[in-house]
């Protein structure tokens, strides 16, 4: 169980009924990878996806009892400090952080993708 996993799962137990475009929202992911993690979540059995109105677009989530049962035994918080810090800040001083950080990796002229998962002490 990974903790974004954790995290989407604290989410929906807290609004049984959100849509995937707001989790993904809440989680600062992508939509797809949003949908990505619940398919294996759902695969899993600790969330359920339904599918609600006429035309079955919009897609609400539930957790599983077998999902509320693992979310109850996890390591609390599911928010980590950078998260938290980052949706505290102000829209135009996350635009500005976005475009500073861009510089930094074109700076970096690092191209070895391998290198994503290094850390920075150990360059």
């Amino acid at each position: 169980m990974s903790g974004a996993q954790l995290w989407a799962m604290a989410e929906i137990a807290g609004a049984p009924g959100l849509k995937v475009g707001d989790l993904a929202r809440e989680l600062g992911i992508h939509l797809s990878t949003a949908s990505n993690m619940l398919r294996r979540m759902e695969e899993l059995a600790l969330i359920k996806r339904m599918r609600i109105g006429k035309d079955h677009r919009v897609v609400q989530l539930r957790l599983t009892a077998k999902g509320a049962k693992i979310l109850g035994l996890a390591p609390r918080p599911f928010v980590g400090i950078l998260q938290q810090a980052m949706a505290d800040l102000p829209q135009h001083r996350l635009d500005s952080l976005h475009a500073d950080l861009g510089e930094v990796i074109r700076l970096m002229k690092f191209k070895d993708v391998k290198a994503r998962t290094k850390l920075l002490a150990d360059i």
